[in-house]
């Protein structure tokens, strides 16, 4: 079920919480949190409508999970900043 509302937002803190009651679930999650992301089997990664990396769970633990998403945001964030300063 999607919920539209806002108050589905919830923070760090709450994702220590609710996340492992939705394992084993389906869930789409939209999230900017590496945190609450890191307790999927997969993690695609969108960029104007299109999906543009994905990584997978395998058999990484959670900790591992949550240290390959850092690595790729960065590396993702750092390709971006590379763009804008080629703009100017």
């Amino acid at each position: 079920e999607f919920s539209p509302r806002r108050a589905q937002n919830f923070g760090v803190e709450s994702a220590w919480i609710v996340m492992p009651i939705l394992t084993g679930q389906t869930i789409l999650m939209v999230t900017h949190s590496n945190v609450a992301a890191s307790y999927a089997d997969r993690v695609m990664f969108i960029k104007d409508g299109e999906v543009f990396h994905q990584i997978y769970k395998g058999g990484l633990s959670r900790s591992e999970m949550l240290d390959k998403i850092c690595d790729s945001v960065t590396v993702l964030m750092r390709g971006e900043k590379e763009n804008e300063s080629q703009v100017d």
